[in-house]
């Protein structure tokens, strides 16, 4: 069931998207949105940590308002720990680097498993000039791991 309800919110999620680029009325709107596809594992974490927990990002950022819209899916390796925050980073200065919380997540599923769609703020100058080059990351944390379970780096 789980595996069922992940997949329709990826189509889901894909379909939203979809529905967004045809809104758009010519090719200059197109090019004002960003899209971002990021799996999150244990192995992204710094350090890294052993987990069988995945997940996904999907992203769309829109140059014009400055707010990055997302939706995130995701299943800790132990059923038996809960999620207890997902935040965005940035930025990261160096490879193999973290950074410092910049956007916190809230009103997620702080189950096992779980999915959420939503946006952020309007991002800062600089924090967009960060999140194209490639500088945010997206974790999950759980109480097994409150470092981050589960990591993404934002790129395209």
């Amino acid at each position: 069931m789980k595996t069922l309800t992940t997949k329709f919110s990826i189509l889901l999620s894909v379909l939203v998207l979809l529905l967004a680029g045809t809104a758009c009325n010519n090719e200059e709107d197109i090019e004002r949105l960003l899209l971002y596809e990021v799996e999150l594992n244990g192995a992204n974490q710094v350090p890294s940590v052993t987990t069988t927990g995945s997940g996904t990002f999907t992203g769309t950022y829109n140059d014009e308002t400055n707010i990055l819209s997302y939706d995130i899916n995701w299943e800790l390796g132990d059923q038996s720990n809960a999620t207890t925050a997902i935040r965005f980073h940035g930025p990261v200065t160096t490879s193999g680097a973290n950074a410092p919380a910049i956007i916190e997540i809230a009103d997620f599923d702080s189950g096992t498993d779980g999915s959420i769609t939503g946006s952020t703020r309007p991002l800062t100058e600089s924090e967009e000039a960060d999140l194209k080059a490639g500088r945010w990351y997206i974790s999950i944390y759980s109480d097994a791991f409150p470092d981050g379970e589960l990591r993404g780096n934002i790129v395209r």
